[in-house]
């Protein structure tokens, strides 16, 4: 089975809506920390070797509530990969129990990471689905996956790293007093005119709807890919 790649964004198309943000110039000093390679060192020790080892999560995350606590700085936390391999704990969540939630889930979300990167080299048995939100541009009058700033807008658009970018797209009737969740596989405009960029390679879905269920998106693209 062929490894996919799927990107969905979680965006709400609410009709007649506005929101206006008024905005003021200011200066922001920015520290960027990065992790890599940490092999799922949770805790200071090799727990293979049963000795103290010299770097862990545990001792990045103390430095970085250190910095997070001066207030004259915004700092930006990211993995650059190779976290999900390399100790026994982390063999357990991957094999034993991977359908419970990842326990390097749970740290990272407790570290508050800002970024991660998915991976240097992937499983090809896995698919790999990446849930983000949306958020329009008012210039230019379509929506677009929601970044940390203009200075990664300008460098790379995030939705072309993907071959498959479904948007959610919400429908209420309030005569029935129902709303229909979907997704939407292909480009279209939203009710004020805004373009909403999904896409999937041609073929692979019939309707540019399809109800919100993962499991038919998995379905659907395996039964294309072979």
């Amino acid at each position: 089975m062929k490894k996919l790649i799927i990107m969905i964004t979680l965006a709400i198309l609410i009709a007649g809506c506005k929101t206006v943000f008024m905005t003021t110039q200011k200066e922001i000093k920015l520290k960027i920390i990065e992790t890599t390679d940490v092999h799922g060192a949770i805790f200071p020790k090799d727990l293979i070797n049963q000795k103290i080892s010299e770097g862990s999560l545990a001792q990045v995350y103390t430095y970085v509530t250190e910095q997070r606590e001066d207030k004259s700085q915004e700092v930006i936390l990211i993995d650059n990969g190779d976290i999900l391999q390399g100790t026994p704990l982390v063999y357990y969540y991957n094999f034993e129990v991977p359908d419970s939630i990842h326990l390097l889930s749970k740290v990272m979300n407790f570290m508050a990471y800002d970024v991660a990167t998915i991976g240097k080299s992937l499983r090809r048995d896995l698919n790999l689905i990446i849930l983000t939100h949306s958020e329009l541009d008012d210039k230019k009058g379509c929506y677009k996956i929601k970044t940390i700033g203009k200075m990664l807008d300008n460098s790379v658009t995030i939705d072309g790293l993907f071959p498959i970018a479904l948007y959610t797209y919400t429908e209420h009737d309030p005569k029935e007093k129902a709303t229909t969740f979907n997704f939407l596989t292909r480009k279209m405009n939203d009710l004020q005119g805004n373009e909403i960029p999904a896409k999937s390679p041609p073929g692979m879905f019939k309707d540019a709807l399809i109800p919100n269920d993962l499991g038919l998106v998995l379905k659907m693209a395996d039964e294309y890919y072979g």
